[in-house]
């Protein structure tokens, strides 16, 4: 199933949970999302930041870069804001 097909609700729940700093929440939506579309990069994206967090670099280095890979040549995504 293509990444447009996700529920954006889905990345919505995730979104607030990494902001509300619950990283087993956010872990746990994102791993349904990629369970659905494997090359979802806002999934990607957050999951990354979760296991940036949580000192998996080698882990937090590959979903980065599958979501910076799934990122190039989507129009209006090139300047999204980058979770802190």
């Amino acid at each position: 199933m293509a990444a447009d097909m996700t529920d954006p609700t889905q990345h919505l729940a995730a979104l607030a949970h990494l902001k509300a700093d619950r990283l087993a929440e956010v872990a746990a939506v994102c791993t349904s999302i990629l369970s659905v579309s494997p090359n979802d990069w806002l999934a990607l994206r957050m999951l990354g930041s979760v296991r940036t967090r949580e000192r998996d670099f080698d882990d937090a280095a590959r979903l980065l870069t599958a979501a910076s890979r799934g990122r190039t040549g989507q129009a209006g995504l090139d300047h999204a804001p980058v979770q802190r």
